[in-house]
């Protein structure tokens, strides 16, 4: 009988979680997707000793969706070490000052496909 193969990668769990007192941690997969959901709910100035990490504020501004993609796209993959075939795929559900943008995230970690990620983000 062959042992299971140890994660590969180890880290804090996003969102922030405590189980018996003490933090939760996430392997491997899982912990890549909270990685990617981490930059895309982080805005500019929000981590005092990373103020650069996350997407821009004024990233919701733009009209236009190719230009939107392309900020979240280099956002993820200048943070998330790990992924390929990343691909940011999205449009507005609602337009205006309380207009939703949908977007969707579709890519791999070591060659194997991962479920795609959905957000529904409010300007």
């Amino acid at each position: 009988m062959t042992e299971p193969l140890a994660p590969s990668i180890r880290g804090i769990t996003y969102p922030l979680t405590v189980s018996n007192g003490n933090l939760t941690t996430s392997v491997d997969y899982a912990l890549i997707a909270q990685q990617i959901k981490s930059v895309i709910e982080t805005r500019y100035y929000e981590r005092v000793m990373r103020a650069d990490y996350g997407v821009n504020d004024y990233t919701l501004s733009i009209i236009d969706p190719p230009q939107i993609n392309a900020d979240f796209q280099a956002s993820i993959s200048r943070y998330v070490s790990g992924i390929t075939n990343l691909s940011v795929q999205g449009d507005w559900i609602t337009q205006g000052d309380d207009g939703i943008y949908k977007l969707y995230i579709t890519y791999s970690v070591n060659g194997a496909p991962q479920p795609p990620l959905q957000f529904n983000l409010a300007n």
